[in-house]
């Protein structure tokens, strides 16, 4: 299948060294449309946090020491920067106390990063190295902050090494396995998601990722049971609805597709494209009212490809 869009955005929280936030997954957007296929392949991923079922966009502006609530309160923490400068200023004089104060330079280099300041951050995490060589989380930090700035090389090294430094860092691994899949290191990845499982078995997005990656090498049966997993932990989770229904359409399993797109509209009923996609499983498997009911039910929502096949099949 030919990929016309690919996006993966990939975010982390780190609260402090040796305490993981709740993880959030990447959420990724595919969307697929072959002459033989018109439904598009949407992919997306739920949160285990507050976050709920939002899908974010590509956006590394935050620090990565946040918890998710932090995160929402963070711009208008952003916006003062008369505060970001006292904390920086409170931070520098620690420093000046004591040259070998870790934590302050590294809560420094919370706030450069705050303020675009990416070097001065990269730097002020390498000084926190240099105190403390076996400080995984600082080079988590590094890593996360070369991620920001588009150099995932030097993030997945970062990474490599935080990760070496701590065999179960779960955000190192989940970092690493997202860039991994923007590489379209498909084997990689499932190997980073299925260490996260085993790390953390109960958290659907691991599940979900890994899904994904087994998606786009065609590994169908293993990406469908990894969505049923998902589903076990989160049965309100609408996109491993969709995700597998699209998979069984793939397989001319409409019925189960059927079924499948029918839950996710029954979860969230301002699914446009889960309305359109039962529509187009309803006419492949010959319930051409039905699915012309779905087209023109996504067509008033605003799905704009339901007009071409409204066209070519209910008119």
């Amino acid at each position: 299948m030919k990929t016309i869009l690919l996006t993966i955005c990939c975010f982390l929280a780190f609260l402090s060294y040796g305490q993981t936030s709740p993880q959030t997954p990447a959420a990724l957007y595919v969307s697929e449309v072959t002459e033989k296929n018109p439904i598009p392949f949407f992919i997306g991923a739920t949160g285990e946090n507050s976050w709920g079922n939002t899908r974010i966009q590509r956006n590394y502006d935050q620090p990565w020491n946040q918890s998710p609530g932090e995160r929402d309160r963070s711009s208008s923490r952003n916006s003062n920067n008369s505060d970001a400068v006292l904390r920086l200023m409170e931070y520098n004089s620690a420093i000046a106390l004591n040259p070998r104060d870790a934590e302050a330079y590294s809560n420094r280099a919370i706030e450069k990063f705050s303020m675009n300041d990416y070097a001065g951050a990269i730097a002020d995490l390498n000084k926190v190295i240099e105190i403390d060589p076996k400080r995984a989380d600082a080079y988590y930090g590094i890593g996360f902050i070369k991620m920001a700035i588009a150099d995932f090389k030097g993030a997945i090294e970062n990474f490599n090494k935080a990760i070496e430094l701590d065999p179960n860092f779960t955000d190192a691994y989940f970092a690493r396995g997202n860039l991994k899949m923007d590489q379209q290191d498909y084997n990689a990845a499932i190997a980073d998601y299925e260490k996260l499982i085993q790390l953390k078995p109960g958290v659907a997005a691991f599940y979900f990722n890994k899904a994904i990656a087994e998606e786009k090498l065609n590994s169908y049966e293993a990406a469908k049971a990894d969505y049923e997993k998902v589903i076990k932990i989160d049965p309100k989770d609408d996109a491993a609805y969709y995700n597998r229904g699209v998979i069984n359409y793939t397989q001319n399993n409409y019925k189960e597709a059927i079924a499948d797109f029918s839950m996710a509209i029954s979860i969230n009923a301002q699914n446009a494209g889960a309305y359109y996609t039962r529509g187009i499983a309803n006419i492949a498997s010959g319930q051409k009212d039905n699915g012309c009911s779905d087209l023109k039910k996504a067509e008033a929502m605003g799905y704009e490809k339901a007009k071409e096949q409204i066209k070519k099949y209910c008119n």
